[in-house]
């Protein structure tokens, strides 16, 4: 990909945005990044089509701004056509993001305000406590009495737990996002028996249970998990029947967002978790979205420029010695042990970089892996294991906290569907 050279023998502009070797997210303007020292010709034309420009910060750490771009002049409409299901089928399978924009464009305003008026109680001394005490009318007889529930993750602000007329032993727990003092974030998972351990259960019993549960407390989310056209792209692309479990609801704030990370499991698609399907509710998120492939490839590309003498001091801070570059690019040349590494919690050795900014995550917008998310629009993030999965970064592209929901996506197991008739 370009780099901010001056010499550049076309339009550095024309280089970036119409290069032959960029990624298209179907559904998605192109989205560039941009420093106020770049050559004046290159940001006069940013500005003459910029439909968003947004600064990136996050955990304290500043990651460049980016710019999104409508091209509609130059005869660029990706909203223009919904893309082929073929096209669709193609980047599922390569564990790619599938954008669908719009989606929920009717949702109700109401919904959006409500999570956010949600987000802002967690954060209160027992606030999980209190508004599930408030929502007691909508919660289904199955679900009794709260109790505290235990959490060892660090960054847990309260989790209750219900008592179930069945086996599940169902939870919701509130959590920041980041250590950072000056980051709102916050989330809050439904789930199921023991944390970590019971992530990737397959008891698909439990699974509904915790969705019914969700449904009846998370704003928008019964909205979701019912939407027909939804399902129905979900079902073609798994060759399945599938259901939306595990909820979450995400409350992107200023300065917050997540690392580059994946949601997959050493599991087989079998009766495994087949990805997420995330849905953004109110307010604006920034993403960086690439299978766990394309990110192997981009860290190539990016650590033989570091090799060969460009952007010096990116290749100083991450690895002062020498030496322990050259044995961070000699795992690049192991492909499957690359992919390994790149799959453990913030990408292994490679977290230093993958989580640079403005650098590195310049070099992923610019080579078309950045895109926005609006209230209404859904995305779509395929796993097949650890070595086939979509690996993914968040920012808070508003002022002020969105609100999201994320959901893991099963196949619905037809064994205990007969059973259960």
């Amino acid at each position: 990909m370009a780099s901010r050279r001056k010499d550049t023998p076309a339009p550095l502009f024309d280089e970036i945005v119409f290069s032959p070797d960029r990624e298209m997210v179907p559904g998605s303007r192109r989205v560039v990044s941009f420093d106020q020292q770049d050559e004046e010709d290159y940001l006069k034309a940013i500005e003459e089509v910029a439909s968003l420009k947004v600064q990136l910060r996050r955990r304290d750490h500043d990651h460049g701004a980016w710019a999104e771009l409508d091209l509609t002049a130059s005869g660029i409409n990706p909203l223009r056509h919904a893309p082929d299901p073929a096209l669709l089928a193609e980047r599922w399978n390569a564990a790619r993001p599938i954008l669908l924009p719009g989606l929920f464009a009717d949702i109700p305003t109401e919904i959006g305000d409500e999570g956010l008026a949600l987000g802002a109680r967690l954060t209160e001394p027992d606030g999980l406590k209190r508004w599930l005490e408030s929502q007691r009318g909508l919660l289904p007889a199955e679900f009794g009495l709260l109790s505290r529930g235990h959490s060892d993750d660090p960054r847990c602000i309260e989790k209750r737990a219900f008592k179930h007329t069945g086996e599940t032993a169902p939870w919701l727990m509130s959590t920041r996002l980041s250590d950072s003092p000056d980051d709102a974030s916050v989330r809050l998972r439904v789930s199921f028996g023991r944390e970590v351990e019971d992530d990737a259960s397959s008891d698909q019993e439990a699974h509904l249970t915790v969705t019914r549960l969700a449904e009846s407390l998370l704003p928008g989310a019964l909205r979701i998990d019912l939407d027909r056209e939804l399902l129905g792209k979900v079902n073609d692309l798994t060759e399945g029947e599938t259901y939306l479990t595990q909820h979450i609801g995400y409350w992107n704030a200023p300065n917050g967002g997540a690392l580059m990370h994946h949601d997959a499991f050493d599991e087989p698609d079998n009766g495994g978790q087949r990805g997420v399907v995330y849905t953004q509710l109110a307010g604006t998120t920034a993403w960086l979205a690439l299978s766990i492939e394309d990110l192997a490839d981009r860290l190539v590309d990016y650590c033989e420029f570091l090799d060969q003498g460009g952007a010096e001091w990116v290749r100083k801070a991450i690895w002062p010695d020498r030496r322990d570059f050259e044995r961070a690019m000699a795992r690049t040349h192991n492909r499957r042990a690359f992919l390994k590494e790149l799959a453990l919690p913030g990408c292994g050795k490679f977290a230093g970089l993958v989580n640079l900014g403005p650098d590195f995550t310049s070099f992923l917008a610019d080579a078309g892996h950045a895109f926005f998310l609006r209230a209404g629009d859904s995305l779509l993030m395929p796993s097949h294991g650890l070595d086939r999965c979509l690996m993914h970064s968040v920012f808070c592209a508003s002022d002020t906290p969105t609100y999201a929901i994320s959901a893991a996506l099963r196949t619905r197991s037809t064994v205990l569907d007969a059973t259960a008739g």
